[in-house]
């Protein structure tokens, strides 16, 4: 009898599991895994729902994004979505050809539409945990009006509209509901374009555009639902993100009545991370084989410049606050050529070394960074590198300073501080020397430079390889290689 009621069970229990596969997903429950993962995260979102044949048509689509401080709440509003029943117990997700979109703050309101060529999106999964797969030809997005509340003047029309073109992109997401969201994206685009245009009767004519080939992104999100309920969103996210491009091309150009200005940039093989949480980012980026060109009216010759590798990092709070935070920035430009014009200015008989220059710059410190203050507080402020190199000349520096918040610098309009700074200097003498011999500078400079090297600085090991050590006391005297020269 027993085996009996072991095969029944095992029977029942085999035709449930191909009653319900374990992979089953149905248009409704995507559209209440969005309620769900926008109600958790402190969003809202709210659409007309039609129901047909188990298809759902979401219109009026709107979504609340909370204020910032005490603000009040942004919306933004869609055209249709469309869920459909698809093969494998999966939903196909659609979007019209074209729709308008509408984003409405306290201070302004954006309106646009957005398009597509052969856009297809796939949910699949189970409730609480979908991946979402998608591909097109294109997506664009063009910004159309902005209105100004604050303003009494009518909308601003932009003509041609900013635009945003993103060709062939493709990628997937893995949405995990549950006491944490979790999101894991990966996406690849074969170009993405941003073009803006205005001309403004007061103003001139601006444009601005760039261009991003083959880029690969791939990110990881988390949202703490309890901590969303208690201090919200931004409290309880965090987001990893890294992405890297073959290349890139940006354009600029201003032109009015008396000036016109024009600016291309192009590089290749870039790459960034950021991080972001509710205390703290950082951010790291990078590209090579940078390419700068300007043209200025007022220029009367174009500039011409190239750069190696061009290194940005930076990290600091996520959100103004009262209390003292830590940050740092760093700039590295590696093998920047100075341009030919340049070159023809100030060495036209060719006496200087025009080997590429180089600058590595990093500053850390901590301060206060709270929504009243118009400028950030500063507690501590260190050049930790400080490196120029370049046509025979090397400059370094290293120091720190903290400062009293509390009481006025006597040495003019902000606060008391004290620290040291460490400052080298080599060729530069015989760099002054040599603009001096071309006529570039009066000799009466150069010979005031070394009147001052030799009252300020002192040899490390011969007459341009130069040394001087600043201290700035407690009580603000200052001193320079030891010796006092200000009480």
């Amino acid at each position: 009898m027993s085996v009996r009621i072991h095969v029944a069970v095992s029977c029942l229990a085999l035709s449930q599991a191909f009653a319900n596969p374990a992979f089953s997903l149905t248009p409704d429950d995507v559209w209440s895994d969005w309620q769900s993962a926008f109600s958790d995260s402190g969003l809202g979102i709210e659409a007309d729902v039609l129901r047909s044949a188990g298809t759902l048509s979401l219109t009026n689509i709107a979504l609340t994004l909370p204020g910032e401080s005490g603000e009040a709440p942004a919306q933004v509003t869609l055209g249709e979505i469309t869920l459909a029943p698809a093969a494998d117990d999966s939903v196909l997700i659609s979007l019209p050809n074209s729709a308008p979109f509408r984003i409405s703050s306290p201070t302004s309101d954006l309106a646009g539409s957005y398009g597509q060529q052969g856009f297809r999106m796939i949910a699949s999964g189970v409730p609480g945990q979908t991946r979402y797969t998608y591909d097109a030809r294109a997506f664009n997005v063009s910004l159309e009006s902005i209105t100004n509340r604050s303003a009494t003047a009518s909308p601003e029309q932009l003509t041609p509209p900013i635009t945003l073109r993103a060709t062939e992109p493709k990628g997937q997401a893995d949405l995990s509901l549950g006491d944490t969201i979790r999101i894991l994206q990966t996406s690849d685009i074969a170009g993405l374009a941003f073009d803006l245009q205005m001309s403004e009767p007061t103003v001139g004519d601006v444009a601005f555009s760039f261009a991003v080939n083959d880029i690969s992104s791939s990110s990881q999100s988390q949202i703490d639902t309890a901590l969303v309920r208690q201090d919200g969103l931004q409290s309880a996210r965090q987001v990893t993100t890294e992405q890297s491009f073959a290349s890139a091309s940006l354009a600029f150009s201003f032109k009015d009545e008396t000036d016109s200005v024009n600016l291309q940039s192009h590089s290749q093989e870039g790459r960034g991370t950021a991080r972001i949480d509710a205390d703290a980012f950082s951010y790291d980026a990078s590209a090579r084989n940078v390419t700068l060109a300007l043209a200025d009216a007022d220029l009367g010759f174009p500039l011409e410049t190239s750069v190696d590798q061009v290194t940005f990092q930076a990290t600091g709070p996520t959100m103004a606050q009262d209390e003292t935070a830590p940050f740092s920035l760093a700039l590295s430009l590696q093998s920047m050529n100075v341009p030919d014009a340049i070159w023809a200015m100030f060495d036209a008989a060719n006496k200087l070394p025009h080997d590429p220059m180089s600058l590595d710059l990093a500053l850390s410190g901590a301060g206060r960074f709270n929504a009243q203050s118009e400028e950030p507080e500063l507690d501590r402020l260190a050049i930790d590198r400080f490196a120029l190199t370049g046509i025979g000349a090397e400059i370094t520096a290293q120091g720190a300073f903290d400062t009293d918040l509390s009481q006025r610098s006597r040495l003019g309009n902000y606060p008391k501080f004290s620290g040291q700074i460490d400052l080298t200097a080599k060729g530069v003498m015989g760099v002054l020397e040599t603009l001096s011999d071309s006529g570039i500078l009066p000799p009466q400079f150069v010979y005031g430079a070394a009147l001052y090297a030799g009252m300020l600085a002192r040899q490390v090991s011969g007459p341009d390889d130069l040394a001087t050590t600043v201290i700035i006391t407690p009580e603000e005297k200052v001193m320079i290689n030891g010796q006092v020269i200000s009480e």
